[in-house]
């Protein structure tokens, strides 16, 4: 059954996408709605399976991470082979954001390591076991991510959210930075007074930590994640290799002025942008990449899409490993 989503059920999720720990008291004073309407609708959201997650941005590149991005080619990737490397890379504490595809990638995911010697490891693991299925694999070191507003739901501003991960950090943790990370990479919606009975401490520990993390940068923010089918939306990766890499900022923020862009990331590899869209259709997508090429075609070596059907763990954060 398909849930009807109406003007206010997408401003509710632009402010949320903007900050998803923002108390309900002040989320209804933004939509101009009673406190107990937007804590139904947000609740029938979830119920609805519309809003999947409330989640931290966490950056364990200041607490001594790398990041990978990884893009696999298969010659026949069967339901029983899917099934397979999806058991295999949520196995590994050091995978996210992993999502099934089709066009010049079949599944595309992030590792996070602190070396890359840990990283050949895990890539000498997939090896023995998928290796001989796979024909095209591309590594790219993910140096700065990227989160702009998803402005497809309202029209509101312009926010974007640098993630820096070229030079590690290395902010000590403690026991409770972790639980208060682990839960936010869940629920980032749990109230202080709960997070603090989970972790057995006093909220005012619990708000100190937080507050000191997201003065270091290892929480950047807070946002949620959607089910876009049901916004019968098309989820596309583009991935650009370019002529001059000082075109990056300008790329990321025409493809933001489409309101079609709600993750970039800029790479160190074979590509030098990859950027998350949400298209309506093929025809916007083609209008879109016109005018792309239009603008920077020839400062663009070469690109590619690979449109998302599934996406697995989205958690952005290694701490299973710690």
């Amino acid at each position: 059954m398909k849930t009807k989503i109406d003007s206010y059920d997408r401003k509710i999720m632009y402010e949320l996408d903007f900050n998803s720990r923002i108390p309900v008291s002040a989320l209804a004073r933004k939509v101009r709605l009673p406190k107990e309407t937007v804590n139904y609708r947000i609740k029938r959201l979830e119920a609805s399976g519309t809003l999947t997650s409330f989640h931290a941005l966490i950056n364990a590149s200041n607490f001594g991470y790398f990041y990978y991005r990884v893009g696999l080619k298969f010659r026949s990737l069967t339901a029983k082979m899917e099934d397979e490397i999806l058991e295999f890379l949520a196995a590994e504490k050091c995978c996210s954001n992993i999502r099934i595809g089709e066009g010049r990638y079949d599944v595309v995911f992030l590792a996070i390591h602190k070396t890359a010697r840990e990283f050949k490891e895990f890539i000498e693991r997939l090896g023995p076991r998928f290796g001989a299925a796979i024909i095209h694999k591309d590594v790219h070191v993910i140096i700065n991510s990227y989160k702009m507003s998803r402005r497809m739901f309202f029209e509101g501003k312009r926010m974007k959210t640098t993630l820096s991960h070229s030079e590690p950090k290395d902010y000590p943790l403690e026991r409770i930075d972790l639980g208060i990370l682990r839960a936010f990479s869940r629920t980032a919606r749990i109230h202080l007074v709960e997070l603090a009975n989970l972790l057995h401490s006093d909220p005012k520990v619990i708000h100190y930590h937080i507050k000191r993390m997201e003065e270091r940068g290892i929480i950047a923010g807070y946002t949620l994640a959607v089910d876009y089918l049901k916004f019968e939306a098309e989820r596309v990766e583009l991935h650009l290799a370019l002529k001059h890499h000082g075109l990056v900022g300008q790329i990321i923020d025409f493809f933001d002025e489409m309101r079609t862009c709600t993750y970039a990331y800029e790479l160190l590899g074979t590509d030098d942008l990859s950027l998350e869209l949400y298209v309506e259709d093929d025809e916007q997508l083609r209008l879109i990449l016109r005018r792309f090429r239009e603008r920077f075609g020839d400062n663009c070596l070469s690109y590619g899409l690979t449109r998302i059907y599934e996406e697995h763990l989205s958690n952005w954060s290694p701490l299973e490993a710690e």
